[in-house]
């Protein structure tokens, strides 16, 4: 569901004492007067509030981890995400109706994932032609990611990242500019907890990533090598199962004919292999929405 965010409202005088009153903030002081000189800030449970300026507030960090006290690796259903945002904003004292959105980041636990993260990972190959690059926090490599000017899609294994005794598949949907999703009218934080909302925000994060292509690496070496398919699309598969052969082909040919490659591609795969990763990945997620929003 719902994960890292970025909020902004403008508050009130009333708004902003009784936000002082309930959260200790740090800034800039006039040494004489006490008066707030620019900004200041507060950590509230895994969400950063700052004030700028006389007025200006904004919030960002982790709603999941703000409900679970630091953890984001559990499940966060829709019923939690509702709370969430009723107790954000009792805190805050201000109408959800009020907060402007302005970044959101929407993901997905799996855990016991009948298609384990290590096989997601070596299947992978590209966005829409780009590549996907190594996910690192503190330059360790938890998973992969492909950061595009609106959004950015990532697959890692959380349970590495936590440093949990279990896998957990994670796929994250972050959307830097919400011009990319005005479509489905996400403008206040209101919005989030609008089931049929949230529902067309699932659904363009499915979009999106059914222009993910993965490979079926394995299917395919061992008919590779009992040479149960023909030289020709053998030869054009090993090609194009590297991502580097997408980046390479972008700069050569028209969209027409990265097109007809593609297709190729999807086509050799649907023809030869059994198990198609992208259905599989698809039904795994759309079952796990489901029961997020039942629960």
């Amino acid at each position: 569901m719902i994960d890292g965010i970025k909020l902004f409202f403008v508050a009130t005088d009333r708004e902003l004492q009784k936000l002082k009153q309930k959260i200790e903030f740090t800034g800039n002081f006039s040494e004489t007067t006490g008066e707030i000189k620019n900004r200041f800030y507060a950590k509230n449970n895994s969400l950063e509030i700052i004030i700028i300026g006389d007025r200006n507030v904004i919030i960002q960090g982790s709603l999941h981890k703000y409900y679970f006290n630091g953890d984001n690796s559990r499940d966060f259903t829709f019923n939690n995400l509702k709370s969430a945002i009723s107790n954000l904003c009792d805190e805050l004292n201000v109408d959800a109706n009020k907060i402007k959105v302005q970044r959101l980041e929407f993901g997905i636990n799996i855990r016991g994932s009948p298609i384990s993260y290590d096989e997601m990972e070596e299947n992978l190959i590209s966005y829409k032609l780009q590549p996907f690059e190594p996910y690192k926090i503190d330059g360790k490599n938890f998973g992969y990611h492909c950061k595009l000017q609106r959004f950015d899609i990532k697959i890692y294994d959380k349970g590495i990242q936590t440093r949990l005794n279990e896998s957990i598949v994670r796929f994250e949907y972050k959307i830097f500019k919400m011009k990319h999703i005005e479509k489905i009218g996400i403008s206040f934080f209101s919005d989030l907890a609008n089931e049929y909302k949230l529902k067309a925000l699932f659904e363009a994060f499915m979009r999106d990533f059914s222009n993910v292509r993965m490979d079926n690496k394995s299917e395919m070496d061992e008919l590779i090598s009992k040479k149960k398919i023909p030289y020709r699309d053998a030869i054009f598969y090993m090609k194009a199962r590297n991502p580097n052969y997408w980046t390479s082909i972008k700069k050569k040919y028209k969209s027409s004919t990265l097109t007809s490659h593609k297709r190729r591609f999807e086509r050799i795969l649907k023809k030869y292999t059994i198990k198609n990763l992208n259905l599989c990945i698809t039904h795994i997620l759309n079952q796990k929405f489901q029961d997020l929003m039942l629960k």
